[in-house]
């Protein structure tokens, strides 16, 4: 799996190569479903809806994400079983063999951004 993720990060820096200061990222967080957003079939959102991050740097952006989403608490009745309390790693009680904080380190090294990041709401 670790050399998956890997790929995956180094597919979007030959894709942001040459563009860095040049693009804006949003996430949107809302309706969280347990599930890649590729798989067909949607389960209930695992916390609720939190809003729209936008920033220039895609590896801060996806760190406060995930930060955002796992502070909150498991919305009740969802499959997310373990880690439900706010603070808890909600993507690895769904996923406990995969450590989805590989991508993100592994993005920072190759200079794709930085996992530290400033919070601004508006």
């Amino acid at each position: 799996m670790v050399t998956f993720q890997e790929k995956m990060v180094e597919y979007a820096a030959g894709v942001l190569h040459k563009k860095k200061n040049k693009l804006l990222f949003l996430n949107f967080l809302t309706d969280i479903s347990p599930a890649c957003d590729c798989v067909p079939l949607s389960d209930a959102p695992i916390v609720k809806n939190i809003g729209v991050l936008a920033g220039t740097d895609p590896v801060a952006l996806d760190q406060a994400s995930a930060d955002l989403v796992n502070n909150e608490p498991a919305l009740a009745g969802t499959c997310l079983k373990t880690n439900c309390l706010a603070g808890g790693d909600k993507f690895r009680g769904l996923y406990p063999e995969i450590d989805w904080q590989i991508q993100l380190d592994y993005a920072q090294q190759l200079g794709l951004g930085s996992r530290s990041y400033r919070l601004k709401k508006i």
